[in-house]
């Protein structure tokens, strides 16, 4: 699926539940409403540990990019469309 890269709000705290340190992202991307008109927004976390962190960065904002998800529905791959 083709998504609209809108923003990235980098995240870096200390999570009350565990006591540990979280670090990683939340990129918000629009896409198409399948059952209706127009775009909606959806967000994905990733963690700063993981190789697409670093990938999501080079995209410039209002790119169209498409994302890869494994098996468990984790975020693997961006690819600028």
């Amino acid at each position: 699926m083709i998504y609209t890269l809108l923003g990235i709000e980098d995240l870096d705290y200390v999570s009350k539940k565990t006591g540990k340190q979280v670090k990683g992202c939340n990129i918000y991307v629009a896409e198409q409403i399948k059952n209706g008109r127009g775009q909606k927004c959806v967000n994905f976390y990733l963690s700063a540990l993981s190789e697409v962190y670093y990938d999501v960065h080079e995209v410039s904002i209002g790119s169209e990019i498409e994302l890869h998800f494994n098996r468990f529905g984790n975020l693997i791959k961006i690819v600028e469309a």
